[in-house]
């Protein structure tokens, strides 16, 4: 297990007001869009799309969180781009 400001540390308040709220609900949240400065990436911007999934344990208790993350940061770009 690691913790989300070891995953992502750019985007970390976001994600730990996520991950709180699923902690709290126990409900996934699906097709979320994040924004952060990530500063090893070219431009200093990161744009992900996200799915947060709870993690369950024998009891039903919410133990831990399932993420998938697609980097669509050159996407999104490219959107704003042809829009301009």
């Amino acid at each position: 297990w690691r913790t989300v400001g070891e995953i992502v540390p750019w985007l970390e308040p976001q994600a730990r007001e996520l991950a709180a709220r699923i902690f709290d609900s126990g409900e996934a949240i699906f097709d979320i869009e994040l924004r952060g400065e990530r500063p090893s990436k070219a431009g200093g911007i990161c744009i992900c799309h996200e799915h947060w999934v709870p993690l369950r344990d024998g009891f039903g208790r919410v133990t831990g969180i399932s993420v998938v993350v697609d980097d669509v940061t050159e996407q999104k770009q490219a959107e704003e781009a042809l829009r301009e």
